[in-house]
């Protein structure tokens, strides 16, 4: 007896979605020059990330930051170059 299959790589439709930042959005006493992670339930495509789509602004101002991602542990950090008021 003779059995044949195939597997069949289904693409993933479910998008990565935030799970976790720290600082937390009601944190308090929070440092005037932080790292910010954000943590996502997925991992995501390092082509994807960039100063476009990953921001940081206070209103209308947008904050200029570094992007780093750490894609084992899945969060993106963002540190802005200069300090918070």
């Amino acid at each position: 007896t003779f059995i044949s299959f195939t597997t069949e790589k289904r693409p993933d439709t479910t998008r990565p979605f935030v799970v976790k930042t720290i600082p937390e959005d009601s944190d308090i006493n929070v440092n005037i020059l932080p790292t910010i992670r954000v943590y996502f339930s997925e991992a995501i495509a390092r082509k994807t990330i960039n100063s476009t789509n990953i921001t940081l602004s206070d209103g209308n101002i947008m904050i200029p930051g570094k992007i780093k991602y750490i894609e084992d542990k899945r969060y993106i950090e963002f540190t802005p170059l200069n300090k918070l008021d």
